[in-house]
């Protein structure tokens, strides 16, 4: 049924609440898992803004590579990393797009009130632009799936996300 996963990444244990339904999406379908996190990097008049991008998209790849290493380990998925230069919002969109995603698996992170007014919600304008199916995991969502080990708690999510150090 599906072919490609996206899932944005933006290096938060919240963002990789969304890994475990991907995966186990991409195990059922025999599909390949898209990690995606935007790089936008912000001019700063002290800053060399082509070095301060360049650092930012270094360390979203590194990030990225450690996180598709983690997932795998088995070796029964195809896990690509891609990161996109631009805003967050347009950058995952563009990403759908380019590379030819037939379905976004992604976190929200539970903003509201002037949380969301000043920083947005990615996921609504991303489910408000993307061409593909948007599955959304809620901040608040504590059921799992039969291969899911109970993606609420630290335990878990340290199990698909690299560690700090690597």
């Amino acid at each position: 049924m599906f072919r490609k996963i996206l899932v944005p990444l933006d290096g938060s244990d919240l963002a990789a609440r969304a890994l475990p339904y991907a995966t186990v999406l991409a195990r059922n379908n025999g599909a390949q898992l898209l990690l995606v996190r935007a790089v936008e990097s912000h001019v700063l008049p002290i800053r060399d803004h082509a070095k301060a991008q360049q650092a930012e998209a270094d360390e979203a790849e590194r990030y990225l590579t450690a996180c598709a290493a983690s997932l795998t380990n088995k070796g029964d998925l195809h896990v690509e990393v891609a990161a996109p230069h631009g805003t967050v919002e347009r950058g995952i969109v563009n990403e759908i797009t380019l590379s030819g995603a037939d379905l976004v698996v992604m976190s929200t992170h539970g903003r509201s009130g002037l949380g969301r007014l000043f920083m947005g919600s990615v996921a609504a304008e991303v489910l408000r632009h993307s061409p593909v199916p948007v599955l959304l995991v809620p901040l608040a969502c504590e059921r799992g799936w039969s291969d899911v080990t109970s993606p609420g708690t630290p335990a878990a999510v340290e199990r698909w996300i690299p560690s700090k150090a690597a």
